[in-house]
């Protein structure tokens, strides 16, 4: 065993609280985090949206998502019955806005709409819902088959009324597991029907999330929740979320990556509501992004209405709305973004140059702080230096916090990977970020202190761009990545000026991984529960130990010392043997280590606990040679 490295760490010179907002995190509506993620919605397309001409990344026109079959069915959905059932998209009658499935059938004819791919676990209870219309009365039946529709699980049947839209629910498990069930809802004719919204979701659901994901970020920890977005921002309307679930309209994405596997839409699972009572759950700090999207939704008003919704007393206009729908109590929502990344031309009709962007913060600032002057805002940085100078200069004396944003591209996933990733996360962001704090200072107003929003970083692999092309892939380098890149925060956050950090994102996209009827932490998540031992503690200053990736925090109480180090790789596959040299008063110690063999995507780490030995305050420990340590010491 090679000689250990001694480094000394004195507990009695603790200094500033770490915060737990730099450990935050990003839920935006992308790929699959919502629909497929944290949505505990089975059923696709369930609200039939129809074709959805979007744009490419810089404004370019992008093929159409959703398109309707030949025959009439939207994405997501067959038909089923012979050439007497007729199907049609229609876009002028909806009960979640103006579209539904139609479906005609002649006298003695049976037919419908059916979708494949239903994963379903045995005795597990499920909730159907459906909400559909017909020109008469006519009979009607839910069946849950297999893949193949011979084997039927579950059927029960139903009555659809004439007239106006009715709904109709019903509660049924299966006796299997089958991850490739079918849903059919079959019509008898003769009838014009048309099916305006369905919903399946597991009983055990929390607000319609996934209660096994929702648990995941909770063990994992998430003090703060960025939502909606990011890019989703462009075609978000807060007050559509006030709508019941069911009813509350599709949401048609404008830029083509943003929703490719649900074909360009999102169906407003979650809404501020939902949103809050996340958060609530998860003891996470809501950090809300206002559209500033000024052709329509995006207004100067719309952002105070939404702070007053959020904030204002049972008295106010939008403060009442809440109030009666049964939140009397302000949400007190303290951290708020003027818009998101609109230096960007993917941003459309948000896009902007800085004097303009400048112009809207002086506009949004003053309205939204009229309603709650207590908020703290947010302004759009890059970092980049013609923008944030002009914006820090012009509209700094209007905002609290400047955004930046960084994703690393990781080239492949090999040990030299691992090795290149790590020290960027070290070496190149704390440059970038040292530079961003220059750059704003130079060009804040005289007296003011513009804090940094790091607030969307991750690395960026194909599949964020190409996600058709390339498969979702996370394992030990991007945990190495991410454990560097939380020692840093926790190191230098006040010498930076670094007041809050947000990762894009956790739900299959970063630090949590979602199946069909499994979920689990990835080496990302697996390090974001071991950096929680940071939150809220008093950083330590290390002394020799230049060369090694290490931090260490200090209780309020003062009882208890953390210490994470991370491994950049050798290359020589060695652990290394650390001493950590503290004053008189150790009574005990241990070290949870995660460790990982291979850079194999898709790996986790594997995690393993051991006490330590304290002889005359000297604790030795190993950091594995391809992951990290967090060493715990009872004082």
């Amino acid at each position: 065993m090679p000689n250990p490295r001694t480094v000394h760490v004195d507990p009695t010179a603790a200094g500033p609280e770490i915060s737990p907002f730099l450990f935050g995190h990003n839920l935006e509506h992308t790929r699959r985090a919502m629909w497929q993620g944290l949505s505990a919605q089975l059923l696709a397309n369930r609200k039939f949206a129809g074709e959805v001409f979007s744009r490419g990344t810089e404004g370019s026109p992008a093929p159409g998502r959703g398109p309707v079959s030949p025959d009439g069915v939207v994405a997501g959905w067959f038909g089923v019955g012979g050439p007497a059932v007729r199907f049609a998209h229609d876009t002028s009658t909806g009960y979640a806005g103006n579209e539904s499935q139609k479906v005609t059938l002649d006298p003695g004819v049976t037919g419908g709409i059916a979708q494949r791919s239903i994963a379903l676990r045995k005795n597990a209870p499920y909730d159907f819902k459906v909400f559909a219309k017909a020109d008469r009365a006519c009979n009607a039946s839910l069946r849950i088959t297999d893949a193949a529709g011979h084997t039927v699980y579950a059927q029960q049947k139903f009555d659809i009324s004439a007239g106006d839209w009715c709904e109709w629910r019903h509660t049924f498990s299966i006796s299997v597991t089958d991850e490739n069930c079918q849903l059919e809802i079959i019509l008898e004719g003769p009838a014009t029907a048309w099916i305006g919204v369905t919903s399946l979701l597991p009983s055990d659901h929390f607000l319609g999330l996934r209660r096994d994901v929702v648990e995941l970020l909770r063990e994992m920890s998430v003090p703060m929740l960025r939502w909606p977005g990011g890019n989703f921002t462009l075609d978000y309307r807060w007050q559509d979320g006030l709508l019941p679930v069911d009813q509350r309209p599709t949401i048609k994405a404008s830029m083509s990556e943003v929703l490719p596997h649900s074909n360009s839409c999102d169906f407003h699972e979650i809404g501020i509501d939902e949103f809050i009572a996340l958060c609530r759950h998860l003891n996470a700090e809501p950090f809300l992004t206002a559209n500033v999207r000024p052709q329509d939704i995006g207004t100067v008003e719309d952002a105070a209405a939404w702070v007053e919704y959020c904030n204002g007393t049972p008295e106010t206009k939008w403060g009442s709305v809440r109030s009666q729908r049964g939140h009397p109590d302000p949400y007190r929502v303290k951290y708020w973004s003027i818009g998101n990344e609109l230096w960007g031309g993917h941003m459309l009709q948000s896009h902007s140059d800085a004097h303009v962007y400048a112009q809207r913060v002086a506009d949004y600032a003053p309205a939204m702080r009229k309603v709650d002057p207590s908020i703290l805002l947010t302004a759009v940085g890059i970092p980049a230096p013609v923008w944030d100078a002009i914006v820090v200069k012009e509209a700094g004396q209007y905002f609290d916090f400047l955004s930046g944003h960084e994703y690393v591209k990781p080239e492949g996933y090999e040990l030299a990977d691992y090795a290149r990733l790590t020290d960027a996360a070290s070496i190149r962001v704390l440059e970038k970020i040292k530079e961003w704090r220059k750059l704003i200072d130079k060009n804040a107003p005289a007296g003011k202190h513009i804090g940094m929003a790091f607030d969307e970083f991750n690395i960026w692999h194909l599949w964020f761009a190409a996600p058709f092309e390339h498969e979702w892939k996370v394992g030990p380098v991007d945990g190495g990545f991410m454990a560097a890149l939380l020692n840093l925060f926790c190191r230098e956050f006040q010498s930076l000026g670094l007041s809050l950090a947000a990762l894009f994102q956790p739900v299959n996209e970063g630090a949590i991984f979602v199946g069909p009827l499994t979920s689990f932490l990835t080496p990302m998540g697996q390090v974001y529960k071991l950096f929680r031992a940071h939150h809220g503690q008093c950083l330590v200053p290390i002394e020799n130990a230049d060369g090694l990736d290490l931090c260490a925090s200090r209780s309020p109480s003062g009882d208890r010392v953390n210490v994470t180090a991370v491994s950049h790789n050798s290359g020589n596959g060695t652990d290394q043997v650390v001493t950590l040299q503290l004053p008189s008063g150790v009574r005990n110690a241990k070290v949870v280590m995660l460790s990982a063999k291979t850079t194999t995507p898709n790996s986790v780490f594997q995690e393993h606990t051991e006490g330590l030995t304290v002889s005359e305050g000297k604790i030795a420990f190993k950091i594995p040679a391809l992951g990290m340590a967090l060493v715990t010491i009872e004082l």
